[in-house]
């Protein structure tokens, strides 16, 4: 063997290193991409989990959102605030994963029942009022999908929390 023989079998083999590196590194990809999505739908559940979990720890802040969902106006003061706290912070969660969905690192499979979550959240009067009086606090892009997709399905939800009427 001459040295042009060698050098056809090193552009070989080397071609075949490229070609397992490339299937190493899709491979590593596809493994990152699923903990991405992982990470960002246990991180989304877990900010609407707490902001919920405060409604079951925190007794009188489930009376005034009983109250404030029926009629938001029938809420002032501290008990106004608190609510309008609330409904901010679990807004705040809609927004991230509105975001995380657009942006694909939410896993498609979750999103149905996280957007059910949202509509049939928006069905309830008090968030309803709480929505036309901050939504210039959330991105516009949030606040168009909010308005064209949510609020339209929330008429046919027939959610009721806590047994509101």
């Amino acid at each position: 063997m001459d040295i042009q023989d060698w050098g056809a079998i090193g552009d070989l083999v080397g071609g075949v290193a490229v070609i397992i590196t490339l299937i190493y590194l899709a491979l590593q990809i596809r493994q990152n991409t699923i903990a991405v999505r992982l990470s960002t739908l246990h991180d989304v559940k877990d900010t609407i989990r707490e902001v919920n979990l405060l409604v079951a720890e925190q007794g009188d802040l489930a009376e005034i959102l009983f109250e404030g969902f029926q009629d938001l106006d029938k809420l002032s003061g501290a008990p106004r605030a608190r609510f309008y706290t609330w409904a901010h912070n679990l807004f705040l969660g809609y927004e991230n994963l509105y975001h995380q969905h657009l942006g694909g690192a939410l896993d498609p499979r979750h999103w149905s029942g996280m957007a059910q979550h949202m509509t049939d959240v928006s069905s309830v009067p008090g968030v309803q009022a709480y929505w036309a009086d901050r939504r210039q606090w959330f991105t516009e892009e949030f606040q168009n999908y909010w308005e064209k997709e949510v609020t339209p399905a929330a008429t046919h939800s027939g959610y009721r929390p806590f047994g509101t009427r």
